[in-house]
């Protein structure tokens, strides 16, 4: 078997341009599979990544209230739930926020912007992913009223730092409360999702919508083990329960996502008048889930195109392994008179096949690679638009993979040992003495 071998391989390139030409496709459908699991790789990454840094955490508690009738938004009775949180999960980081959509009004100018309130004290996620352009953070956070505004909505409205700012929001009561913010800083960011996020402070934002002193808007939680994320649910949903709170899971992936990004609403009525705090715990699975979606969709456009150049490739190999029997059929006829069996024959051709194929999907993998390297640390690119899904600090976020290799070298293998066993078989079963006897 081994001089099967050795002899396989130096066939590969006997006739060089039909190798070639086979082999080219291998190239392109191999770099094709790796450079579009590289991309969605990275999206699905950057994206968990940003959103647990900015807008979930690997457990993202929202909530509605049911007071009198009304509905609102917001977890009322938040301190009973840290203490619950506390009890059973120490050593977990808990971040509470306070969202509102809010009206703001300048020199005849107008914009509804997202404001999200934390303590600026402990709070340190957002701190974290933005670089301030104007402004310092200890200045925001020794003012009541004092907001980080990202420097696009500062160029529209065309404010800097110290300017102060009419806000109008419509509070939970159904009622508008007007008050003035401070800007206190002007800020940048290569998170997709905080490039267009006002950042204020709890106590501000709550007084704005009118919420009694109880009320927080979300409580994001954060473990050392995140894979554990969805077992520690089970737990403090049970807790919960247990301690005057409705607590249930999102119904879906885009419950979760709805539930998370939910800014401070008008209330609604409610058939019942029961007073209760229904409480949605939502794992970053979840938030992100929709996410996994959009990743198969780009997938799937990958492995369809990369089925059209595999249709071509079977063509290809049949046809060229039909010529190459014809021109070979005395050597076939060699082989058989020194006693290589009809499966030796068949399987010299396959691997022939087989061994082009790894050569040329191994180019494909290196040329991927040269490509995911260069636009990952050499390329920058605007974070703004949809590009901000895949861009982390201006860079695009890419994600090759062993296993990805591994898979599609053993797919493409595969493929070829399927399309070359039967024009190899007619080659094999071809009497030797008429083979040597073929001219």
């Amino acid at each position: 078997m081994p001089y099967y071998l050795s002899m396989a391989f130096k066939n590969i390139f006997r006739e060089p341009r039909r190798s070639f030409t086979l082999g080219i496709n291998y190239f392109f459908v191999s770099m094709l599979l790796f450079l579009v699991f590289a991309i969605t790789g990275g999206m699905k990454k950057n994206i968990s990544r940003n959103v647990i840094g900015s807008t979930a955490g690997h457990i993202t508690i929202s909530g509605e209230t049911v007071i009198s009738g009304r509905t609102y938004q917001g977890i009322r009775g938040y301190q009973r739930v840290a203490r619950i949180i506390k009890e059973h999960f120490p050593d977990a980081r808990l971040v509470t926020r306070y969202s509102l959509s809010s009206a703001v009004y300048y020199r005849g100018l107008s914009k509804r912007l997202s404001f999200t309130g934390i303590d600026a004290a402990t709070d340190n996620g957002l701190r974290d992913q933005i670089t301030l352009a104007a402004g310092k953070w200890d200045e925001f956070a020794s003012q009541a009223n004092g907001v980080v505004l990202p420097r696009k909505v500062a160029d529209y409205f065309g404010l800097k730092e110290g300017d102060e700012v009419l806000v109008s929001a419509r509070s939970r009561f159904g009622a508008f409360n007007t008050a003035t913010i401070q800007v206190k800083g002007i800020y940048t960011t290569g998170n997709y999702f905080n490039r267009e996020l006002v950042i204020s402070r709890f106590d501000f934002l709550r007084k704005l919508d009118l919420a009694d002193s109880t009320t927080a808007s979300k409580m994001y939680l954060f473990f050392d083990n995140p894979d554990r994320a969805a077992d520690h649910r089970e737990l403090l949903l049970e807790k919960l329960n247990g301690s005057g709170f409705i607590g249930l899971k999102p119904a879906s992936n885009s419950d979760a996502l709805n539930a998370v990004s939910a800014a401070s609403p008008r209330y609604r009525v409610q058939d019942s008048t029961v007073n209760q705090v229904r409480l949605t715990l939502a794992t970053a699975d979840e938030v992100t889930g929709i996410v996994s979606q959009a990743v198969a969709a780009i997938n799937g456009g990958g492995l369809f195109i990369a089925a059209i150049m595999l249709f071509i490739i079977s063509i290809s190999i049949f046809i060229n392994m039909r010529m190459t029997i014809n021109e070979r059929i005395q050597e076939i006829g060699t082989l058989r008179a020194m006693g290589a069996e009809q499966g030796d024959i068949i399987r010299l051709f396959i691997v022939e096949n087989v061994a082009l194929s790894l050569l040329f999907t191994a180019a494909g993998f290196l040329a991927a690679l040269i490509v995911t390297t260069l636009f990952s640390t050499v390329v920058t690119v605007p974070s703004e638009g949809a590009l901000g899904l895949f861009v982390n600090r201006s860079r695009f976020v890419l994600q090759p993979t062993a296993a990805a290799a591994a898979a599609i070298t053993t797919a493409l293998a595969l493929f070829t040992m399927l399309f070359s066993f039967f024009p190899a078989r007619r080659g094999g079963r071809i009497p030797p003495v008429a083979a040597l006897n073929k001219t």
